[in-house]
C-alpha cells in the first residue's frame, strides 16, 4: 500500500461519468474526479443578463453541447454539393423519425435540427420549393411533435410558425 502522501498512481481508474464522450458534462466530471484527491473542484458558471454569474445547470451544459454540434454540422454541410446536402437532410430526418418512434424525443429534436442544416435554399424557385417540401415541412412538423412529447409547447408552436 502506498503512503498517504504518495502522488496519485497513473493507473487510477478511469472516471465513471456516464455523460457522452466530448460533452461539457463529461469533461467537467473527468476534471472533478481526477482532481478529487487534491480537494480541487471545478464549476462552470454562466453569465446572467445583469452581469452576475450563477452555476450552470445540466440544461446549460446540454445547450452548449448542442450548439457546438450544430456549428460542426453547419460547417460540414456548407461546402457539400446541393444533392449531397439534400441527402444529408433526408438522412437526418429519417434518424429523427427513428428516435421519435423509439421515444427518444430529445434526440429526435437534435436530428431534426441537423436535417434543417441540410436544407439548401440555393437554385431556382422550383428547387427551393422542392427542398422545402421534401425536408423543411416534414422536419418542422415532426420536430413540433417531438417538442410536444417533451412538454415544450412554446417550441412546438415556433416550429409550426417557421416559414418553410
Amino acid at each position: 500500500m502506498a503512503p498517504a502522501d504518495a502522488p496519485p498512481s497513473s493507473t487510477a481508474a478511469a472516471p465513471s461519468s456516464t455523460a457522452p464522450a466530448g460533452s461539457m458534462r463529461r469533461m467537467l466530471d473527468i476534471i472533478n474526479e481526477t482532481s478529487a484527491q487534491s480537494g480541487v473542484t471545478c464549476e462552470v458558471k454562466k453569465k446572467c443578463p445583469d452581469g452576475s454569474y450563477v452555476p450552470a445547470e445540466d440544461a446549460d451544459l446540454k445547450t452548449a453541447d448542442f450548439d457546438a454540434r450544430m456549428s460542426k454540422v453547419v460547417a460540414m454541410v456548407k461546402d457539400m454539393p446541393r444533392t449531397r446536402r439534400l441527402a444529408f437532410g433526408e438522412e437526418m430526418r429519417r434518424a429523427g423519425n427513428d428516435a421519435h418512434a423509439a421515444g427518444d424525443h430529445g434526440d429526435a429534436v437534435q436530428m431534426y435540427a441537423q436535417a434543417m442544416a441540410g436544407l439548401d435554399q440555393t437554385g431556382s424557385e422550383e428547387m427551393k420549393a422542392d427542398a422545402r417540401k421534401r425536408i423543411a415541412l416534414p422536419v418542422l412538423t415532426n420536430m413540433a411533435a417531438s417538442f410536444l412529447e417533451l412538454k415544450r409547447p412554446v417550441q412546438a408552436l415556433a416550429c409550426c410558425d417557421e416559414p418553410a
